[in-house]
Parts: structure tokens; C-alpha cells; sequence
């Protein structure tokens, strides 16, 4: 129940990038079709560009964004508060679920796209 509740709380970043990108695209209007809306406007992706890079590697490179990483932050906090843990041990908690986690994801997204395509 403890893990839960941290996980929620620190969802608030991720749900901050949703917002950012409404409002950034609806102020800028830095868009010419509807698949430019699905980048993330904080990301590596937007940075690089689509087109400089394989259409494989559009999801790894929109995953990189400063919403992910102030995710990842709040949950180390969240976590050494709640267990009374010290940085090192809840940082290596975090990149051992949720990094791992993550990472297992991109992977499997990326060999569905290749095998579809």
C-alpha cells in the first residue's frame, strides 16, 4: 500500500508532461500533422529531430525527457523518506525496478516495431 501511494505521488511528473505538451503545442503551434503532437516537447526526440534518426529508435528517443528524469527523482525522495533509506540504496532500488522496468519496455516496443514492419 506504501509503494502504491509513492507511486501515485510521483505520477504528478509524468502527468505535468502531459499538460506541458497540450499547452506547448497549443502556444506555439510547432506542428504540421498530428504525429508531430505525439513528441514529447522536453524530449531528446524533439532536440534530434524525426527525420536525423531510424524510425526504430522514435520511441527510445521520445522516452529521454526531463519529465522522465523528474520521475525518477521524485520517486528516489519518495522512497528514501518513506523506508528511511539512505540516496545510494534508494537510488539503486529505483534503477533496478523502474529503470530496468523501463528499459525491458523500449526494448520490447522496438522489436514489435521492427517485426511488424
Amino acid at each position: 500500500r506504501q509503494v502504491f501511494n509513492i507511486s501515485l505521488k510521483a505520477d504528478i511528473a509524468l502527468s505535468l508532461s502531459v499538460v506541458a505538451n497540450f499547452y506547448y503545442y497549443i502556444l506555439t503551434e510547432d506542428y504540421n500533422t498530428v504525429n508531430d503532437l505525439n513528441v514529447n516537447c522536453f524530449s531528446l526526440l524533439k532536440i534530434v529531430g524525426s527525420d536525423t534518426i531510424p524510425s526504430w529508435l522514435i520511441l527510445a528517443y521520445n522516452s529521454i525527457n526531463l519529465f522522465e528524469l523528474a520521475y525518477l527523482l521524485l520517486l528516489i525522495l519518495l522512497i528514501r523518506t518513506s523506508f528511511q533509506l539512505n540516496y545510494l540504496k534508494s537510488t539503486v532500488f529505483v534503477f533496478l525496478t523502474y529503470g530496468v522496468g523501463n528499459y525491458l519496455y523500449l526494448v520490447a516496443m522496438t522489436f514489435l516495431y521492427l517485426y511488424f514492419n
